[in-house]
């Protein structure tokens, strides 16, 4: 209940949204990169979802779980079994179809996993604003499909991050 409280304000601007809020909740975020998107580009987008949910009262603990890993090394935080309070979240390529529409920037699969789109990222970066804007979308998309595993798939507001449908702008 305290992690709905929190994130609503996701959708609700007042004069105070800009000033961060003091984290409340800390969450655990594993993420796994299937992509061609950089380390560097990745750690831009974390740090500004970490900031976007910030204002909700969420502190974010993010867990780099790189691809491929052939043995357990003790002390692995991506190998130790998910707590309530984590989620795993997966950069893609692109939708690999779940019914989904083909403009769709990601998906929450409930209780814990999250995944987005890197394809449509690249898209709306060279179509919509700049390439150097692509840290800055990632890090929306990420912090919307956080969002719907915090408040659920009818989690969606009118203004913010949780709109449903997202303009250029």
């Amino acid at each position: 209940m305290t992690a709905l409280l929190c994130i609503a304000s996701l959708g609700f601007r007042s004069p105070l949204s800009d000033l961060a809020a003091e984290p409340t909740l800390s969450i655990r975020v594993r993420v796994s990169n299937h992509t061609q998107a950089s380390p560097t580009l990745l750690a831009k987008a974390q740090r500004e979802a970490g900031r976007i949910l910030g204002q909700a009262g969420l502190q974010i603990v993010w867990i780099y779980c790189p691809m491929g890993k052939s043995r357990a090394v003790p002390g692995d935080a991506c190998l130790e079994p998910c707590e309530p309070s984590d989620i795993v979240l997966r950069i893609l390529p692109e939708s690999t179809g779940y019914g989904l529409p083909t403009a769709s920037v990601g998906l929450a699969i409930h209780p814990f996993l999250a995944a987005v789109y890197y394809d449509y990222v690249v898209f709306r970066a060279k179509n919509d604003a700049t390439e150097s804007d692509a840290p800055v979308i990632l890090a929306c998309v990420i912090a919307h499909e956080i969002g719907h595993l915090l408040l659920g798939p009818n989690g969606h507001s009118l203004a913010g991050i949780m709109q449903p449908q997202w303009e250029p702008e």
